[in-house]
């Protein structure tokens, strides 16, 4: 029995341990956002559109040490931002970049 539990403790956390990064992007502006797109070392991952008070997460797959940058139309200008922040490829790093009223980016990173 004790065995059975060790491997089933064994094979959660080496489950956990293999998770992709999450990066969540919220837009708190009060307006749309067009063609949003998040990079960082290794990848790139469009989100399209988001709506206000919207947000979207996915799944990233960096080749290293990293920080977020993103870029998105607001008002009909482009904006960019970044990178700020630090995650890796390992580990379960949560990312959170808030976009601001201002168009500012506030970029959180947890493991």
């Amino acid at each position: 029995m004790k065995r059975i539990l060790s491997l089933n403790l064994l094979a959660l956390v080496l489950t956990a341990c293999a998770r992709d990064p999450q990066v969540t992007v919220i837009n708190a502006t009060g307006g749309p956002l067009q063609g949003v797109v998040i990079t960082g070392t290794g990848f790139e991952q469009a989100l399209g559109d988001l709506a206000p008070e919207s947000s979207r997460t996915v799944a990233v797959k960096p080749t290293g040490e990293t920080g977020l940058s993103i870029a998105f139309d607001k008002d009909g200008q482009r904006v960019t931002h970044g990178p700020s922040g630090y995650f890796e490829a390992s580990g379960m790093y949560q990312v959170t970049a808030t976009i601001r009223p201002d168009g500012s980016v506030v970029v959180r990173d947890d493991l």
